[in-house]
């Protein structure tokens, strides 16, 4: 058993350099139980695999079983960590720091072709979007990132958080909101680490890219796909827009919605929309509002609270804050998804090709 254990550990290192050698890598993180996958993640990865063409990408799926193999140097701290999302700021600072390529969480719809993503990289050493409210000269969303190998922004990121994961907290873990990123308590014992939100990501990235940024000596290059530009990828800072029922027309916010659709099979089916707190703000617990595409804008979404985002089906991806409205889709098939009433349907439809 030990032998053929070492002859597959060999196999998959030889299979993976040459794989990262050859080809783009796409990172996804994605960790699930065997026989409870989520059909959202599973309908993400359909579409990336038929956008992300295996003559020039090659998608590996990151977990707990693979991970030492791309990452040589893993903090021993991993272990240690709270929670998914300060698992997921290392493994992306960490992924592309060795080997560059595309990073994405598993909650990201890629829409259209990767490599209009990964074609900015020619001219630039790191490419990501922005958010409302970021400008891609002092932050950008790392959800969805790509880079070059070795480039200073990864490497520096790296850098920072394997340091940051060596520091003793100031104070006991009752106080933990007085800390900062943290692993070891203020006697020095090991503990369970303490890690602010974006504490290993974002904000340990947008120090670094500041100051890369205005360096002009020699200037750091980043492409961003900007959302004041009706480009990025979140043009719902919630994701909770994805999940409103598309009518074909306009209509108002009601308390129930319910949307007919012609299922491929010729059938009829009605969908009661799921309601979202905050979709309308006087009274977001009891009420739904529609959206729709506007007659001759037919890309912009309009909602019936005033909503409207420009470009919308035009986007490369979407990132969908499975963390706040995965429940959405919790009991769904993949198929109910795709013929499902909602804005997120018509996505799929349209990225699958259907």
């Amino acid at each position: 058993m030990l032998l053929i254990a070492f002859l597959f550990s060999i196999t998959d290192a030889l299979h993976i350099s040459n794989t990262l050698n050859d080809k783009v890598p796409v990172w996804v993180l994605y960790n699930y139980e065997e026989g409870h996958k989520k059909s959202l993640m599973e309908l993400n990865l359909k579409t990336l695999h038929l956008h992300a063409t295996s003559d020039r990408f090659a998608v590996h799926l990151i977990n707990d079983t693979n991970l030492n193999f791309f990452i040589s140097d893993m903090p021993e701290e991993y272990e240690r960590l709270p929670d998914n999302g300060a698992r997921s700021d290392l493994v992306r600072a960490g992924l592309l720091a060795h080997h560059g390529g595309v990073y994405m969480d598993a909650d990201v719809l890629f829409s259209q072709a990767l490599s209009r993503f990964t074609d900015k990289l020619a001219d630039n050493h790191f490419v990501a979007y922005t958010s409302p409210g970021q400008n891609c000269v002092r932050d950008f969303s790392s959800n969805i990132i790509a880079a070059r190998a070795g480039n200073r922004l990864s490497t520096e990121w790296w850098k920072n958080v394997k340091d940051l994961l060596k520091q003793t907290c100031a104070f006991d873990a009752v106080d933990d909101l007085k800390n900062g990123v943290c692993c070891k308590t203020p006697m020095g014992v090991e503990r369970r680490c303490h890690i602010p939100w974006g504490g290993l990501g974002e904000l340990t990235a947008h120090p670094i890219f500041q100051r890369l940024v205005a360096d002009e000596i020699e200037p750091f290059k980043m492409f961003c796909f900007k959302e004041d530009e009706d480009a990025g990828f979140a043009p719902d800072s919630t994701g909770k827009l994805l999940w409103r029922p598309l009518v074909q027309s306009q209509q108002d916010c009601t308390e129930n919605s319910e949307v007919e659709r012609r299922l491929p099979s010729g059938q009829i089916a009605k969908f009661t929309t799921v309601r979202l707190s905050g979709s309308l703000p006087s009274d977001g617990e009891t009420q739904v509002c529609p959206c729709w595409q506007p007659a001759g804008k037919e890309k912009d979404l309009q909602c019936a609270d005033g909503r409207h985002v420009t470009d919308f089906f035009s986007r490369l991806a979407f990132h969908q804050f499975s963390m706040i409205v995965g429940f959405v889709t919790d009991d769904a098939s993949m198929q109910d998804i795709i013929d499902g009433p909602w804005v997120a349907s018509k996505l799929y439809r349209d990225a699958l090709g259907m």
